[in-house]
């Protein structure tokens, strides 16, 4: 098994940013690039990372020059198997976590989540996770993406939906975080639950038609439409449980 130690990270955004300062913090050799001014030869490289956009991810492998260095991407939506003709060694190295750069990541939380096309590879991705968090998973393609998927409902649209809170508490002169006890109240269910089906309440959940009324009068026709969809797969949940 290959110890990795000597690492080249590709891009410069939010992920490439994030990853740079954890790997350095860690005591890594980390060389971080700009996908558009590379130049060079990477094979000295334990580890290549291309941390770049989904759809750039295989314009940047292709110019690695790195037929026989371990090379992985970031993405929770691409298949592995583009990287397969820049190296004969490739897999994913995705980071269950939303970075941002310029805001300090902290992965001794976060679940990282590896995959390699050969067992020696895979290996050691898996310790090399280890230096950053206990929480690993190695995860094929379709795996990945269903992640992917599901951490989108969890994060974005959750985000999203909050803002939406944002809106009607500062329409009714309400702080927002007035909420707050509630949403981890709502999160601490869950995780005790570990079935959010079960822990569902609410008006929709209750078959309350009149008060569902009321609260769409409070709307605008966006918000409306958001609350009409998710009151109605809620109520087609329980007639299904």
């Amino acid at each position: 098994m290959k110890t990795i130690s000597n690492i080249a990270i590709i891009g410069q955004g939010n992920v490439a940013s994030c990853l740079c300062e954890v790997f350095r913090q860690k005591g890594f050799a980390v060389q971080c690039c700009n996908s558009r001014r590379l130049t060079g030869d990477y094979q000295d490289k334990d580890l290549v990372v291309v941390a770049v956009s989904d759809k750039a991810i295989e314009e940047v492998a292709s110019k690695l020059n790195l037929s026989e260095g371990l090379l992985v991407h970031t993405s929770g939506s691409v298949g592995a198997e583009v990287l397969k003709n820049f190296s004969k060694r490739y897999g994913s190295f995705y980071p269950l976590l939303s970075m941002k750069k310029g805001v300090k990541a902290d992965f001794s939380q976060a679940t990282l989540c590896t995959w390699a096309n050969n067992n020696e590879d895979a290996e050691s991705l898996k310790n090399f996770a280890k230096n950053f968090t206990q929480k690993h998973l190695q995860l094929d393609d379709n795996q990945r993406l269903a992640l992917h998927l599901a951490a989108v409902f969890a994060n974005n649209f959750t985000n999203n939906i909050l803002g939406t809170c944002k809106e009607i508490m500062d329409k009714a002169q309400i702080p927002f975080s007035t909420l707050f006890p509630l949403i981890e109240q709502t999160i601490s269910r869950v995780e005790k639950e570990e079935n959010p089906y079960l822990v569902q309440t609410g008006p929709a959940q209750r078959g309350e038609k009149d008060i569902m009324q009321k609260h769409l009068s409070l709307l605008n026709q966006q918000q409306q439409e958001i609350y009409k969809a998710v009151s109605n797969n809620i109520i087609k949940l329980k007639e299904s449980l």
